[in-house]
């Protein structure tokens, strides 16, 4: 007799085995979280420079987009009447890349050399002059608790509490001189690590710019090798989208950033305020972060301020809020519009995970990269409704309790669907009933059957026979 494998029990054990290897998967990780990042991160510093190209091939590309339409713009005679056109594309796009990454790293270099002087020279100038600050600070919170001796004594004790750690941990810096010096040999080999990754990264960017077409045609050539046309479809999709989400927030958000730092030195500087140009560096540079970057650069910068002038620190609040009612109401929408589509709360949501995750990286691309799981997840679900015919509005779902049946006013997943009827009990039941007849039809004319057959001598499809027996 031969065997006959069954499917069903087949899939079943392959669905076991693939949960419990899910599962010890999961295990080990929760308790070998540590190491797993800890060689996740091994593994990510070994493709550093691959990553810094990525990332300055992704940031230049739109100044060697914009420099090829110029080029082509002034030589497009000679390159049409030219016999080797492609000569001219490969000429063109060196040329550009070339010119794009000089402009970039003299833009660079001409913001170091006016920023770092004068950011040098406002450190020195806080450090040496502390003492007279916090005696400045101290003698405006007298002047204002000077009717509330019981506050101000106690607010006296708080700040000359903080003020006398600070001494002790100057005075311990020179028993510290080791650890500082193992802590800035370590800074200079960082440095020189980082320096060492951004020159191949440079290198690895000038490839990917000027083979970028080469390099997604053979993108597309694998996605197509391993899925189906339909899937890899939505993939390449999926895949446009990210580059248009990516490319439009990051670079939008950097020039928000870079506007709203021009304009905060142009605001401290018309009102005198100490520290104008490092405040407004603090604040371009964390104003790239998303709704928590104005707090995270307000509120040191204002304390800075508030040592040297309380006055001075209540015009710097009032002028950052300023800028953040332009520049959230006229600046972002002008540069993003709605890039991502995602309410504050998804927002912070974003934050939180990806900062946590991945520090200060993460949290710079967590909007960007939130609104692209998003998305994916919202075309899963309406994918998923299609196909259930239900309705792809939210406000249906608004409403307590379940849907029974679709609603002829809300929107159904396809418009050339016709529309529901309505179902009462009473013709409900009766469909019910209808169905029980006929199934019970259908098993009462098998069992005819089978009977007609055993009558005849013919045997049963449910009986199994050995081809190669002998009668």
């Amino acid at each position: 007799m031969k065997y006959r494998w069954d499917k069903k029990y087949l899939y079943w054990g392959v669905t076991i085995f693939l949960v419990v290897l899910a599962s010890l998967a999961s295990i080990g990780i929760i308790f070998q979280f540590q190491n797993l990042m800890g060689t996740i991160g091994w593994i990510i510093g070994i493709f550093k420079p691959i990553l810094y190209g990525l990332v300055i091939a992704f940031l230049v590309n739109p100044i060697v987009k914009n420099l090829e339409k110029l080029f082509f713009r002034i030589f497009r005679k000679k390159i049409q009447a030219s016999s080797k056109p492609k000569k001219w594309k490969g000429a063109s796009r060196a040329t550009c890349i070339v010119i794009a990454i000089l402009l970039v790293l003299a833009a660079l270099a001409g913001l170091l050399w006016m920023i770092i002087p004068q950011l040098i020279n406002s450190i020195t100038g806080i450090v040496q002059d502390f003492s007279k600050y916090f005696a400045n600070l101290q003698a405006w919170l007298d002047d204002i608790l000077k009717n509330h001796q019981d506050i101000a004594g106690t607010i006296e004790q708080v700040i000359q509490g903080a003020f006398g750690f600070l001494q002790k941990w100057v005075a311990k810096l020179p028993d510290q001189a080791g650890n500082i010096l193992s802590g800035v040999a370590d800074g200079v080999m960082g440095t020189i690590s980082v320096f060492t990754n951004l020159i191949l990264g440079f290198i690895i960017a000038i490839y990917f710019l000027f083979s970028k077409e080469k390099f997604i045609a053979q993108a597309k050539k694998i996605t197509y090798a391993m899925f189906k046309k339909e899937r890899a479809n939505h993939i390449i999709e999926v895949g446009q989208q990210t580059n248009r989400m990516f490319g439009g927030f990051i670079i939008g958000q950097i020039l928000d950033s870079l506007i709203v730092g021009v304009l905060c030195f142009i605001g401290m500087s018309i009102l005198g305020m100490p520290f104008s140009l490092l405040i407004s560096v603090i604040v371009t540079v964390t104003n790239i972060i998303p709704f928590f970057g104005p707090f995270i650069g307000g509120i040191p910068s204002g304390i800075l301020i508030l040592m040297v002038d309380p006055m001075q620190c209540l015009y710097f609040v009032i002028l950052i809020v300023v800028l953040q009612q332009i520049d959230g109401n006229i600046i972002c929408p002008r540069i993003q519009g709605d890039l991502t589509g995602l309410s504050g709360f998804w927002v912070i949501f974003a934050i939180t995970i990806f900062g946590g995750l991945f520090g200060i990286v993460g949290i710079v691309i967590a909007v960007p990269a939130f609104a692209v799981i998003y998305i994916w997840i919202k075309r899963w679900m309406e994918r998923a409704l299609k196909k259930r015919k239900m309705s792809l509005s939210t406000e249906t779902y608004m409403e307590s309790g379940c849907i029974y049946e679709s609603d002829p006013s809300e929107p159904l997943a396809d418009p050339n669907m016709p529309e529901p009827k309505q179902v009462t009990p009473e013709a409900r039941k009766a469909a019910e009933e209808a169905f029980l007849r006929k199934r019970s039809k259908k098993k009462m004319s098998g069992w005819i059957q089978r009977l007609r057959k055993k009558k005849e001598g013919t045997p049963s499809d449910s009986e199994d026979h050995d081809d190669g027996s002998v009668g």
